[in-house]
């Protein structure tokens, strides 16, 4: 563990060094530092794969903002309680008077593809939802060809994980409850 962050810290004075070089002007200050600041979030390095492949799961109709919205409210326990659907949907990017009918139906997709489970409340149908491992999620679509994830960005986002020292590859997917 030891060699692990001795060389985490190895790699982060190189990067503040580079930074420094390129960018010497910048105070401190004008950083958003996750650890210094309220409000933030963890979001894992395949996200930008994730989203590209929500979208390309439901043609016409993207649904990456929404995911994204709600991961940005979630914390380690992967629940979200949601506020209201205006305010979610607005977040999401929906405005006007179908804002919160597009957010209904895109969180309804979402959970018939499997990234997230709901349960009703207050705030209706998807008061409070849970936010499922979403590399997970993908590799079940990709083996049962329920929705199509293309090659390219399958591999990709194999290869970012891997990169990364994620092992969402080597989990045994079981069978699907």
């Amino acid at each position: 563990m030891a060699t692990q962050s001795a060389r985490a810290a190895k790699m982060n004075e190189k990067r503040l060094a580079l930074r420094r070089q390129y960018w010497p002007d910048v105070p401190e200050e004008a950083l958003w530092h996750r650890l210094k600041s309220k409000g933030f979030i963890t979001i894992p390095r395949v996200m930008p794969l994730v989203l590209a492949i929500l979208d390309d799961m439901s043609k016409n109709h993207p649904l990456s903002s929404t995911y994204f919205a709600l991961w940005c409210r979630t914390f380690d326990e992967n629940m979200v309680n949601t506020v209201s659907p205006e305010q979610m949907a607005f977040e999401a990017g929906f405005g006007g008077q179908r804002g919160s009918q597009t957010w209904k139906s895109r969180m309804q997709t979402l959970v018939e593809l499997g990234f997230i489970k709901a349960q009703p409340g207050g705030n209706g149908p998807f008061s409070h939802v849970l936010i499922l491992n979403p590399i997970l999620v993908i590799r079940r679509h990709r083996e049962t060809k329920k929705a199509k994830v293309l090659d390219a960005k399958f591999n990709a986002l194999a290869g970012r994980a891997s990169e990364i020292g994620a092992n969402d590859f080597s989990i045994p997917l079981g069978k699907k409850k």
